[in-house]
């Protein structure tokens, strides 16, 4: 790379192609993937902590959690935000429009947080036993193929 007049460019992209190599050593590669976007390096890491709870709407989704108790904590929901909820009914329909993805401590497949979460097209898992105490803005990445809450940091 002597003398080249990219050599500073090109050693920086062999950095970062380093990096993501180092990052991706410990992940163990799913036997299925589902749907058409590839699943988030992060939640296939061996060491994440994760929550398992039964999946109602699919896809990946990672941002931050807000838990969200009543509907008096609906104002402090940013668009985006991955909310945490013990369970939900016609009042909470519009948060779902701000959510990025759901996570419920209650609930089943033909529950009102499954059924608005697939009509909104986010990722959903419900019955996940302490969803509600997860960490204020804590990142996650919520799998609503498998039912995976994976928590990241």
């Amino acid at each position: 790379m002597e003398g080249n007049a990219n050599a500073r460019e090109l050693k920086e992209k062999i950095r970062v192609h380093k990096d993501k190599i180092e990052r991706s050593r410990d992940i163990v590669m799913p036997e299925i993937i589902y749907g058409n976007a590839p699943p988030p390096v992060d939640l296939m890491k061996s060491d994440a902590k994760k929550l398992i709870g039964v999946p109602t709407s699919s896809g990946y989704f990672q941002g931050r959690v807000k838990a969200v108790r009543s509907t008096n904590d609906f104002d402090r929901v940013d668009q985006g935000d991955i909310i945490a909820i013990p369970f939900s009914d016609v009042a909470w329909t519009p948060l779902f429009a701000k959510a990025g993805a759901v996570i419920a401590e209650s609930g089943g497949i033909l529950s009102h947080s499954s059924i608005v979460a697939r009509e909104y097209g986010i990722p959903c898992v419900v019955s996940v036993n302490g969803a509600c105490s997860l960490l204020e803005d804590r990142e996650v990445i919520v799998d609503g193929y498998q039912g995976v809450v994976s928590i990241l940091g």
